[in-house]
């Protein structure tokens, strides 16, 4: 087997990637990939010893700087490229939002700044942070006045609350619209 590993490392060198996926051995075709494309010098280190017959060489781990290296560099320009992002779900979106270290949000505190009236009692609210929201449970009862604080939490299947802390109401489904 470590001799398949050294082989498929030379015809990676050799030949690039139609070599590797030619290989039908699924080891020995992982190791033309990594050979190929990770030119770490610990790696090629690794490789020599693995020709010499230390069995343990013929599959080096990564270093720490060729792992996190390629993973970030997508990351930080899918953050800050709206293009790179399209067709993405909203959980992919997350994972590669917290991957380049944004941080999580549970929950939002504002005053609330405007209100606009509905005549199902579903009214929209600005807050002083330039976000709107609208309620989405109809209510008999003004749940929001301007100059309140309101708390705007999410809840379950990817839905908002709101509530207003001091007011004694209980909490409603908001949606964000703006």
């Amino acid at each position: 087997m470590l001799q398949i590993l050294v082989l498929a490392a030379s015809a990676a060198a050799s030949s690039g990637p139609a070599a590797c996926a030619a290989i039908e051995d699924d080891r020995a075709r992982l190791a033309c990939y990594d050979a190929l494309f990770r030119q770490a010098p610990e790696e090629q280190g690794a490789l020599a010893s693995a020709s010499a017959g230390d069995p343990m060489a013929g599959e080096p781990s990564p270093p720490a700087a060729a792992v996190a290296a390629p993973s970030s560099a997508p990351v930080a320009a899918a953050a800050s490229d709206p293009e790179a992002d399209f067709g993405l779900s909203g959980q992919q979106r997350q994972e590669r939002a917290e991957a380049a270290g944004a941080r999580k949000v549970d929950e939002v505190s504002a005053k609330i700044v405007a209100i606009e009236p509905s005549r199902v009692g579903k009214p929209a609210i600005e807050l002083d942070n330039g976000q709107r929201w609208r309620q989405i449970e109809a209510t008999s009862w003004p749940v929001f006045e301007i100059g309140e604080n309101v708390v705007i939490r999410k809840a379950s299947f990817g839905s908002f609350l709101a509530v207003v802390p001091d007011s004694g109401h209980a909490a409603v489904r908001v949606k964000r619209e703006e």
